[in-house]
């Protein structure tokens, strides 16, 4: 076994060394993203571990001294809403999309990979990552439920699992990693299109984002968390999705009515056959 690992190591080196040199920047090139965002979740996680008064500061600014005054606010419960019903749209959107080109056997727009691509953002990062595992074992009390502001709750810092929650808790935060992967809506434009785009749907990732420090519903560092890890999760999961995978991904999911009906006849063939049978027996 270690001699098969040597002789894979000495195969995949040597690939490498006769690799063209315009491959090796842009493989290189590639992983520049995903190095920046794991250094950039480091460095923030370490800020705030180190400097926890970053997190009751911020909060502060929102804080009138017997509550979060913008839990009361109209326009920014509509807000907040507006984004909830638009994270529900974009996973039902996303699925009908596949559905139909699955169901058609034609090619829609988003492409099915693009579109499976999307999901599975929202399905690894708000809904795995964050909701399903942080927000359920880490335990860290909210703003609001914090002595500093009103409640009974101790303050913990970013990543130290606490007792102060039972679940659904503030670290990370839902809403802002969900906010966050508005952004993988940028793969269905066209590149010319995706700096406007990408503009506008990092405005409303934000307003979502700060919105929910102002409801006193997270802090600081669970909004910059959030989004640094989805923002990881999408570009990890990006090349699944592209190039010579996404073909062969568009090539499954519009082949699935002809196999569905290739399936069908089989079933009807056999009991066709087995009636057939039962009548001559």
């Amino acid at each position: 076994m270690i001699h098969d690992r040597e002789m894979l190591e000495e195969m995949t080196a040597t690939r490498a060394a006769h690799m063209p040199p315009l491959a090796r920047l842009s493989r290189l090139v590639s992983s520049v993203p995903r190095f920046l965002l794991v250094a950039a979740l480091v460095g923030a996680s370490a800020v705030f571990i180190a400097s926890p008064e970053i997190d009751i500061s911020v909060s502060r600014h929102f804080f009138d001294g017997e509550g979060f005054p913008a839990t009361g606010d109209a326009v920014l419960r509509l807000i907040r809403s507006a984004g909830i019903h638009l994270t529900a749209f974009i996973i039902v959107a996303s699925l009908a999309a596949v559905a139909f080109a699955a169901v058609s056997g034609r090619m829609t727009s988003p492409r099915p990979s693009r579109a499976l691509f999307v999901l599975s953002v929202y399905l690894a990062g708000p809904g795995l990552a964050v909701n399903a595992i942080l927000k359920e074992v880490w335990g860290r009390a909210r703003p609001r439920e914090l002595i500093e502001f009103g409640g009974d709750g101790v303050f913990s810092p970013v990543w130290i699992v606490a007792g102060s929650c039972v679940g659904n808790c503030s670290f990370s935060s839902g809403e802002a990693a969900s906010a966050a992967a508005l952004l993988s809506l940028l793969v269905l434009v066209p590149k010319s299109d995706r700096k406007t785009l990408g503009l506008g749907l990092f405005t409303v990732a934000l307003v979502l984002s700060v919105n929910r420090i102002a409801f006193g519903g997270h802090f600081l560092s669970d909004v910059v968390v959030s989004w640094l890890l989805v923002l990881l999760i999408a570009v990890c999961l990006f090349p699944l999705f592209s190039g010579a995978r996404g073909e062969a991904i568009d090539r499954v999911v519009l082949g699935s009515r002809a196999r569905a009906a290739a399936w069908w006849r089989g079933v009807r063939w056999a009991a066709a056959a087995g009636r057939l049978r039962r009548r001559s027996g």
